[in-house]
């Protein structure tokens, strides 16, 4: 996909990532790009999959102060690279590699009543597919197990469908690890994996927005209580035997290696782990809303893991 720009200076683009090869080249007037690489994802709290900003930080790189409150772990943020663009450079950035962009005239400085071409930018860039791309999109043409299908009222949901949901997803988080050669993954509990994955990649796209994004506080009452402790080691495994979420796990995990085959080795490689598990929380959210609409996601997250 080829993409003309044009803006006047001043304009900013807040910080998000894409999932496809991106060259962008400029015609007039300058960018000044903000980057931060994909391990940076759990310090940046990312929009939820469902929300229209989906792929962008809830937090504005250029702006005087941050609510620390809101966004504790941004303050972790580090590696970032700032670089300039001017008219006839172009620039090459890598699928899930945060940028933040700005406009300005390349140090022209106009009276406030002068017009002049000067004002414009214009860019244009090319997107390309890319394995991320591809792997999200394979995994998400294999379709849903039907064990966990959606009904009219997700209230009305059945406490086996519920918990084979939640099992589901510990064995997708668990399976593509495994099989990405991940020592860290081999060596966890399935349940514990899952729960720590949740904790610091997903919630966190959620709480800042609280009710807004369907969160419940902590002394609410459960909206699926039987999704927590009563998810014992049998019931799992007779879930998982019954349904054959295992061997979905291992489709979805075998089909998003071979189509991203740079996966299948990220022992020690920070940006190659981090990648892989945003492409995995999309899929998994994707999962959960497929499953139990919009609205009930955030609590989902938050009282079954």
């Amino acid at each position: 996909l080829a993409y003309v720009w044009l803006a006047s200076v001043g304009i900013s683009v807040q910080l998000h990532y894409d999932l496809s090869h991106n060259f962008h080249a400029m015609v007039r007037g300058c960018k000044r790009f903000t980057f931060l690489p994909p391990k940076e994802h759990t310090n940046l709290y990312l929009y939820p999959n469902a929300h229209p900003a989906f792929r962008k930080s809830q937090v504005y790189w250029r702006q005087d102060s941050i609510d620390v409150r809101r966004f504790p772990q941004f303050a972790n943020v580090s590696d970032a690279l700032e670089v300039e663009l001017g008219p006839g450079q172009m620039i090459y950035i890598p699928p899930l590699w945060f940028h933040s962009v700005s406009t300005h005239s390349c140090g022209e400085h106009n009276s406030s009543d002068e017009i002049s071409s000067s004002t414009w930018v214009l860019s244009t860039n090319v997107w390309s597919a890319s394995q991320e791309v591809r792997a999200l999109d394979a995994a998400l043409m294999a379709g849903f197990p039907d064990i966990i299908a959606p009904v009219a009222d997700p209230a009305e949901k059945s406490t086996n469908s519920l918990q084979a949901l939640a099992v589901l997803v510990e064995e997708i988080i668990f399976r593509v690890g495994a099989l990405s050669s991940d020592a860290t993954t081999r060596q966890r509990g399935i349940a514990e994996l899952a729960s720590d994955f949740v904790q610091q990649v997903l919630l966190p796209r959620f709480q800042p927005l609280g009710a807004a994004a369907g969160c419940i506080s902590s002394d609410a009452a459960l909206s699926f209580p039987v999704c927590g402790t009563q998810r014992s080691s049998s019931v799992r495994q007779r879930i998982i035997e019954e349904h054959q979420l295992d061997r979905y796990a291992m489709t979805i995990a075998d089909t998003m290696l071979t189509e991203a085959p740079k996966w299948r080795t990220i022992e020690g490689h920070a940006n190659k782990r981090a990648s892989l598990d945003i492409i995995v929380s999309v899929f998994v959210e994707k999962v959960v809303e497929f499953s139990l609409g919009t609205p009930q996601t955030c609590a989902w997250w938050q009282t079954c893991f």
